[in-house]
């Protein structure tokens, strides 16, 4: 799908608000479980612009569609970054403020 692809060029980039904007159109357009590495992708770019709660809930969601799926390699590729996410800014919460 040119969306995706493009979604994931972007992101490859650097371009996090263009890979958010083509990646939530595409994963709009496929059924849910299709979707299952497009979700881990839009869930990676969403941290990009720094919207974690949003990147929280996406890569929440790829995990329990790729388990729905029976995907384990998809499955532990949004465990990974879900709970890298989860290290992140909860060391970030965690750091004293000067």
């Amino acid at each position: 799908m040119r969306l995706s692809a493009a979604g994931r060029r972007a992101l490859g980039r650097g371009d996090g608000s263009a890979a958010v904007s083509l990646l939530e159109r595409s994963v709009a357009l496929v059924p849910r479980l299709d979707a299952r590495d497009l979700l881990v992708d839009l869930g990676t770019a969403l941290v990009d612009v720094g919207d974690f709660a949003k990147a929280r809930e996406i890569l929440d969601e790829a995990v329990a569609v790729a388990r729905m799926a029976s995907d384990r390699v998809g499955e532990t590729r949004a465990v990974v970054e879900r709970d890298w996410l989860r290290h992140e800014t909860e060391d970030a919460a965690a750091k004293p403020k000067p």
